[in-house]
C-alpha cells in the first residue's frame, strides 16, 4: 500500500505525463503543418530549378531560432532544429524526384567515398532513410569508404540524391 507521500509523487507524475502527452499533440501537429509547408517550398523549387539545400539559410535560422534558448538546452534544441530541418530536406528531395525512372538505381548498396569531415553527416543521412553502415575503410589518406545498406531501391535513389547535394562524397552503388 502507498504511503500519502508516494500516492502524491505519483498524482504528480501523472499530471506531468499528461502535460507531455498534450505537448507531443501539439507538436504533432505543427510537425505535420511544417512539412505541408516543406512541400510547398519543394514545390516552388521545382518549378525554379532552386536547390533543396541552402545551407547559409539553414545556419542563420538555427542561430535565430536559438537565441535565447536556456544554455543548459540549447545543445539539445539546436539537434532538434537540425535534425527537423534534415528530414525536411529528405521530404522535398522525395516531391522533387520521386520515384522518376532516370532516378533508379540498380543496387541497394551506396558506396560513399568520403572524408571525415563529411562522414557525421552522411550518416545522419543516411539514417534518416533508414539505412546501415555495413562497413568501413580508410587507408592512409584522409578518404574513407563507406558502404552503406538500404532497404528499397526508392529509398536508395532518394538517398543518393540528397547525399549528392549536401556532401562532397563520391558515391556509386552495386
Amino acid at each position: 500500500m502507498c504511503s500519502l507521500f508516494e500516492w502524491r509523487i505519483i498524482m504528480e507524475l501523472l499530471d506531468v505525463r499528461a502535460d507531455i502527452d498534450r505537448t507531443d499533440t501539439a507538436m504533432k501537429e505543427l510537425f505535420i503543418r511544417r512539412m505541408e509547408l516543406a512541400a510547398k517550398v519543394a514545390d516552388i523549387k521545382a518549378a525554379g530549378n532552386d536547390n533543396v539545400y541552402k545551407p547559409e539559410r539553414e545556419k542563420d535560422m538555427i542561430e535565430r531560432l536559438s537565441a535565447g534558448i536556456a544554455k543548459d538546452i540549447r545543445d539539445e534544441y539546436i539537434s532538434f532544429i537540425e535534425t527537423l530541418v534534415r528530414l525536411s530536406r529528405k521530404y522535398q528531395y522525395g516531391i522533387i524526384y520521386g520515384n522518376k525512372d532516370d532516378n533508379a538505381v540498380s543496387g541497394r548498396v551506396l558506396c560513399i567515398r568520403t572524408t571525415a569531415n563529411d562522414m557525421i553527416n552522411i550518416c545522419r543521412i543516411a539514417g534518416d532513410y533508414d539505412a546501415k553502415v555495413s562497413d568501413v575503410d580508410s587507408n592512409d589518406s584522409e578518404e574513407i569508404l563507406i558502404r552503406v545498406s538500404v532497404n528499397d531501391e526508392n529509398k536508395a535513389a532518394s538517398l543518393m540524391i540528397q547525399l549528392q547535394n549536401e556532401t562532397q562524397a563520391e558515391i556509386t552503388y552495386e
